[in-house]
């Protein structure tokens, strides 16, 4: 049973077809293209219960409660029957809950052509999803995507997106029909919500990695098939290369461009436009942090501009009715606490120690954002503001560890110089081989065309002894038994 206090949900499809071959099963007489002319509410009251059973968006709407302050987005394909499918889907919503709210957006997804979905539709329908969420958010909106069916072609991403996020992802498990084909009857259906996995990222690697996706900026080119050297990717990534390597995919020999999960790292790239925007008591508290807690917290909140270490990093306080997040490091007993908006991430309250905690729960439990709507935001610079203060010690530290990545970089150009050497040696000796072979061959063919010579002139002694022997005999044929006689005796006739 949904909870009476819960935030509006905002139910995002991936819209199938399911409801055009269900409508066509319960009302035969349904003509196409007149499906919200014909679908009144007397008709959708006629049957029953099924009428929440006409596809599988209706049935997650009906398994969710939704209300008038709830609403939902159906993401369509480009195609004829997923746009209609989608209209209909709008129209029996609205028609089962009065003032429920259906937003269609189409996307560039098709499903005939394979490397066209791979190129454009899906990089469209992320990009399209993506700002659906942050938009539902900014809105106090609970997002909610449906892994149920729909364009199968995109569940597995949309999963994963929903995973990535730590968004709610639900559907609705349903009997098979009996083997008699009966349908079960509504009350055979469970809401089911995948739990939220406790996922954690390597930042720093998908930062590098996504500074190579920018660079790529497919995002904005999807058909232009921008793309790069593998070996460039491979010196831009360094150690990194194995573990991001499935965020790119190989075109042609030796160039790779983003892959289908590269696209869903498009927080990266929104992050360097998020704006941090502090209020007075948050500006205060920062202005009094020195050395070492204002480098780590300025650092806490350039990472807060990423949604997506903002929703893995969201510190749940139970039992508290606020709109405001609190967000925590899980490195150190830091904690913000705000809320995100289209392009700006709010920052209402700072706290640093854990021994805060007992007064950050109070003040959160007395705050909403309306609390801070007449607050004097001050806009945090990432390129001035954010930068770390050092001490010398500091940055003696940063000098040695800099000098320290480039001792390492260098021995690894160096093993690579090494390696070529060997290469370029092995392949000096596998020449030096082959001319060997090549001038112990052309010895064998010459002393072969010798020996070709001589059997010639072999064969001519003998075709000269087989002529004069030729001759003789018919000279003999032609004697008398007494010439041959006398031939044989002296020589001669």
């Amino acid at each position: 049973e949904m909870p009476d206090n819960r935030a509006p949900y905002k139910i995002i499809f991936s819209s199938g077809i399911s409801i055009l071959r269900n409508l066509q099963d319960t009302f035969e007489e349904l003509q196409k293209g007149r499906e919200t002319n014909y679908l009144t509410n007397k008709r959708l009251d006629s049957i029953g219960p099924a009428k929440y059973e006409l596809s599988a968006e209706i049935s997650l709407m009906n398994a969710m409660e939704v209300g008038a302050r709830d609403g939902s987005v159906l993401l369509t394909t480009n195609t004829e029957p997923g746009k209609r499918a989608a209209a209909i889907v709008k129209h029996v919503a609205q028609k089962l809950w009065n003032g429920f709210q259906v937003e269609i957006v189409e996307t560039a997804v098709e499903l005939d052509d394979a490397e066209q979905f791979k190129r454009a539709g899906l990089p469209d329908f992320i990009k399209k999803l993506d700002d659906v969420v942050s938009k539902s958010k900014s809105e106090g909106f609970d997002p909610v995507i449906s892994v149920s069916a729909g364009i199968n072609h995109v569940l597995p991403y949309l999963t994963f997106y929903g995973m990535m996020h730590r968004l709610t992802c639900a559907y609705v498990y349903e009997r098979r029909p009996d083997t008699h084909g009966r349908k079960p009857r509504s009350s055979a259906q469970r809401l089911v919500r995948l739990p939220r996995l406790p996922l954690s990222f390597d930042y720093e690697a998908l930062r590098i990695g996504a500074d190579v996706l920018g660079a790529l900026d497919v995002l904005d080119h999807i058909e232009e098939n921008i793309s790069i050297s593998t070996f460039e990717l491979k010196e831009k990534l360094g150690d990194r290369y194995d573990t991001l390597e499935g965020l790119f995919e190989p075109i042609g020999d030796n160039e790779v461009t983003m892959a289908a999960f590269g696209f869903l790292l498009n927080d990266f790239r929104k992050a360097g436009n998020t704006k941090i925007k502090l209020s007075r008591k948050a500006r205060k508290v920062l202005e009094n942090l020195k050395g070492r807690q204002e480098r780590e917290m300025k650092s806490m909140l350039e990472d807060a501009r990423n949604p997506l270490w903002r929703d893995s990093h969201i510190h749940p306080l139970t039992g508290i009715d606020t709109d405001i997040q609190v967000y925590k490091d899980s490195r150190s007993t830091r904690r913000i606490a705000g809320w995100a908006t289209v392009d700006s991430v709010c920052v209402a309250e700072l706290f640093i120690k854990d021994s805060q905690y007992s007064s950050y729960v109070s003040t959160i439990r007395r705050k909403k954002q309306s609390d801070y709507h007449a607050e004097d935001w001050v806009e945090l610079s990432g390129a001035v503001d954010a930068r770390p203060v050092l001490s010398d010690e500091d940055k003696r530290n940063m000098e040695s560890d800099e000098i320290e990545k480039l001792e390492t970089r260098v021995d690894q150009l160096s093993k690579r110089n090494e390696d070529l050497e060997f290469q370029n040696i092995d392949l000096t000796e596998s020449k030096e081989k082959i001319e060997q072979e090549m001038s112990s061959l052309t010895s064998r063919i010459e002393g072969v065309e010798a020996e070709r010579d001589r059997t010639a002139a072999k064969l001519a002694v003998v075709e000269t002894e087989r002529d004069r022997a030729a001759a003789v005999a018919q000279e003999l044929s032609e004697m008398s038994m007494l010439q041959r006689l006398r031939w044989c005796l002296t020589g001669r006739r």
